[in-house]
C-alpha cells in the first residue's frame, strides 16, 4: 500500500501544504514578516521619542510605544506588499529584457522583409532597443499581475517534489507533473474564489454608498 509507505514527516506535511495552499501560505508569511518587521520598527521609533520627549510616565510611554508598534504593523503590511510586487516586476523585468534581446535576431529574420516591403525603415540600432523597452515592460506587467499564478505553480511544483520524495518508491518521481499540475489548478480555482469573494464585497460596498 501506497499509504505505508509514506514518510509523513516533515516531507509529506510540508509537501501537502505547498500544494493546497502554497499562495495563501506565501501570503500570510508574507504579511506576517511585514507585519512583525514594522511592528518592531515603529515601537523601537517611538520608544526612542519618548526618551527624547523626556516623558517620565511608564504608561504614557508604553501608550507611546503601542501606538507606534501598531502603526508601524499596519506600514510594514503596506510596504512589504509593495515590495512583493516591485520584486516580481524586476523579476519580469529581467526576463523580458533578455527575451527582447534573443529574441531580436529571430524577430528580424521574420519580419525585416515585411518591413522593408512596405517601405518602413530598418534600422538595427532602433528596433533592437523597441524590442528590449517592449520585452522589459511587458515582462514587468505581466509578472506583477500574475504574481498568484507564478507563486501558485512554483509552491505546487515544490510540494509535488516533496510529496514524491516522502514515498520510498522511485516511482513515485513519476507523479510529480500530475501532482503538481492538479495542485496549480486547485490552486487557481481557489485563487478566483478569493478574488471573486473580494470583488463582491466592493461591489456591495460600492452600491451602498451610491
Amino acid at each position: 500500500m501506497i499509504l505505508s509507505q509514506i514518510s509523513w514527516c516533515p516531507h509529506f506535511i510540508l509537501g501537502a501544504a505547498l500544494c493546497l495552499a502554497g499562495w495563501t501560505l506565501y501570503w500570510l508569511g508574507l504579511n506576517l514578516a511585514g507585519g512583525i518587521l514594522g511592528a518592531g520598527a515603529g515601537g523601537a521609533l517611538a520608544w526612542g521619542i519618548a526618551a527624547l520627549a523626556k516623558i517620565a510616565d511608564q504608561n504614557t510611554v508604553w501608550a507611546v510605544v503601542a501606538i507606534g508598534a501598531v502603526v508601524g504593523l499596519a506600514a510594514g503590511i503596506f510596504f512589504i506588499r509593495k515590495l512583493h510586487r516591485l520584486f516580481f516586476f524586476c523579476a519580469g523585468a529581467c526576463i523580458g529584457l533578455a527575451v527582447g534581446w534573443f529574441g531580436f535576431g529571430w524577430g528580424v529574420a521574420l519580419g525585416k522583409d515585411w518591413l522593408e516591403s512596405r517601405g518602413v525603415p530598418y534600422d538595427p540600432l532602433i528596433w533592437r532597443l523597441v524590442a528590449l523597452a517592449a520585452g522589459t515592460l511587458l515582462g514587468g506587467i505581466v509578472m506583477m499581475y500574475g504574481s498568484k499564478w507564478v507563486v501558485a505553480g512554483l509552491t505546487s511544483a515544490a510540494g509535488a517534489v516533496l510529496l514524491a520524495l516522502s514515498i520510498p518508491d522511485p516511482l513515485a518521481l513519476l507523479g510529480v507533473i500530475p501532482v503538481a499540475a492538479g495542485s496549480f489548478f486547485f490552486q487557481i480555482g481557489l485563487l478566483r474564489r478569493l478574488t471573486r469573494g473580494e470583488r463582491e464585497k466592493h461591489e456591495k460596498k460600492a452600491e451602498k454608498e451610491e
